[in-house]
């Protein structure tokens, strides 16, 4: 039975110095670049010690880039206020302890450190009551933690990573709770996969993906172990499982009913709400595809998969293929059956952390069991070979560098500054415009600053409504002051527009992003702002070059 406890064989002297070397080795590597965080914070330099801590939690920045600013969405705002709007509840307590005793920046990154050593340690504590040691299971947690593909993966998409602790830790509870039913750890188990639940829509991914249909598969054949049953195919554990995993991706078709129902708007009931659905069989067929098509691969790589190890090998499989984009995502059925206004429930992305966990078990497990047919020695020798081995390929692997944006202490008071102003108005920013209109593509991708508002409890800081039909996008793509390349020639018309805008849309700041923008279009928008006529002189403020409409009651920045 592959969650049974079967114990433990007695730990060796040598063993342990070699689970200590491991810790030492991983400890040493985490956290040089914390040991001077107090004195730099005491001195009065919060981007520093907030690097320090990045480096804490995402080690590969420490040897790719010592020396940087490695501060990405985590330097305070707007950039931060992504992770503020969306944190899960019980980290919400968390960061409001540390910000009554630090500053916003420090606080985030020590939510970050605390939930990423929480992950290491629950996912160590998990592969303990699996049949694996001291040692795999510290090596498995360690390179889970440090594995490249969690750091550039599942760290984009940031309420995953720091709300990724609960998945460990429910496996662990089911697993104790199928050895002693007790009403009590049944009720915490609960808790703790309620909490997951609260941690964000995005963790749905894993919920329904890995989750529960481990927790269906374990069940099964703890039943049929139990039962004694015959030999009828019904009863065999392996099909139950699997017809508990196609009745888990059924979870996701339960409104297909409604597909043909309209919203006010004329959307379908549960379509994306980014797209533009139409009714009638073939929308129908499209949105029930992605299950048809994860039933599929669960098929597809069942007889493949390790005995010992099958339902974590199945799972993880199915999760890589979704986690590559080759299908789409199957929650956006969830989003849109619940009404949620959300543009993007998850990206692929959210697939990658229970993918990687899946197989993380599977190699543990697998190593394990040719570890206990090798002499001693030699298995706890090849053993810290390989656990060094995956802690510095999760160390000294490529780093996403896109990831990496340096902003100023000025700025990050900036953008605090503005926040917490009594005004309720909107932000121009350049190159990122009211919403990210740079690319072409949807509106939206960069509204940061809308999440920044919803902190401090305002309405709007940013931009206008973060959803957009198509007809709206395209009415904004046609203003001309949204894009900072622009002909002088026409600079008069644009900065009359510019003016109406700053005044019909109360814009009470225009930021350039200096470091974003070349010279010619710095001097294109400073041209433009300057014959609008409705904006104060600009003010420097690191990187930023900030002006204030005239409008404003307090006048114009110091």
């Amino acid at each position: 039975m592959i969650d049974r406890d079967v114990g433990l064989r007695p730990e060796t002297s040598v063993r342990r110095l070699a689970v200590g070397a491991v810790m030492l080795i991983s400890i040493a590597i985490n956290f040089r670049h914390v040991l001077s965080a107090p004195a730099v914070y005491l001195g009065g330099d919060p981007d520093a010690v907030a690097m320090a801590l990045w480096h804490t939690w995402w080690p590969q920045f420490g040897l790719l880039l010592p020396d940087a600013l490695a501060l990405t969405a985590y330097s305070g705002a707007p950039f931060m206020a992504n992770h503020l709007r969306y944190m899960p509840i019980l980290q919400s307590f968390l960061f409001g302890a540390f910000n009554r005793l630090v500053d916003p920046v420090l606080a985030m990154n020590l939510v970050l450190m605390s939930c990423q050593a929480a992950t290491h340690y629950f996912l160590y504590r998990m592969l303990r009551t699996l049949p694996a040691n001291y040692l795999l299971a510290l090596a498995g947690a360690t390179a889970f933690v440090l594995s490249p593909w969690y750091s550039s993966k599942a760290s984009q998409s940031d309420v995953i990573a720091i709300a990724l602790w609960p998945l460990p830790l429910a496996i662990t509870m089911w697993s104790s709770w199928l050895r002693s039913p007790r009403t009590m750890l049944a009720i915490i188990l609960a808790g703790v996969v309620w909490l997951a639940v609260l941690n964000g829509l995005q963790n749905m991914a894993w919920i329904v993906a890995l989750l529960l249909p481990y927790f269906v598969y374990t069940w099964s054949r703890q039943r049929a172990l139990m039962s004694h049953p015959p030999s009828g195919h019904l009863r065999n554990g392996d099909q139950v499982a699997l017809i508990c995993l196609l009745l888990t991706v059924l979870l996701l078709l339960y409104p297909a009913p409604n597909v043909v129902r309209t919203t006010n708007s004329g959307e379908a009931a549960y379509a994306a709400a980014d797209s533009v659905a139409s009714g009638g069989i073939l929308n129908l067929l499209m949105r029930t595809a992605p299950a048809v098509w994860f039933c599929a691969a669960l098929v597809l790589v069942t007889p493949i998969s390790i005995r010992s190890a099958r339902p974590w090998f199945v799972l993880g499989a199915a999760n890589i293929v979704f986690a590559l984009g080759l299908l789409p995502g199957p929650l956006d059925l969830v989003s849109g059956a619940l009404r949620l206004r959300l543009s993007a429930l998850h990206t692929p992305d959210a697939f990658w952390p229970p993918a990687m966990l899946a197989m993380t078990v599977v190699a543990v497990l697998g190593w394990t069991k040719w570890q206990r047919t090798q002499p001693s020695k030699t298995a706890v020798t090849l053993t810290v070979i390989v656990a060094v081995g995956l802690v510095g390929a999760g160390i000294i692997s490529p780093a996403d560098r896109g990831l990496v944006q340096q902003m100023s202490s000025a700025a990050t008071a900036f953008y605090a500054q503005v926040a917490g102003d009594p005004e309720d108005f909107l932000i121009l920013q350049y190159p990122f415009g009211l919403h990210n209109l740079q690319d072409g593509q949807a509106t939206g991708g960069s509204a940061h600053l809308v999440q920044y508002a919803v902190w401090h409890h305002k309405r709007t800081l940013s931009g206008v409504a973060p959803h957009f039909t198509p007809a709206v996008h395209a009415a904004f793509a046609e203003v001309p002051f949204l894009h900072p390349l622009g002909d002088a020639s026409d600079s008069a018309n644009t900065a009359v527009k510019l003016a109406q805008a700053v005044q019909e849309w109360r814009i009470g700041y225009v930021v350039l992003h200096t470091e974003l923008l070349d010279e010619h279009q710095q001097w294109w928008l400073k041209l433009l702002v300057s014959q609008s006529n409705a904006l104060c002189p600009g003010v420097q403020r690191g990187s930023l070059l900030v002006f204030r409409a005239r409008w404003y009651p307090a006048g114009c920045l110091p």
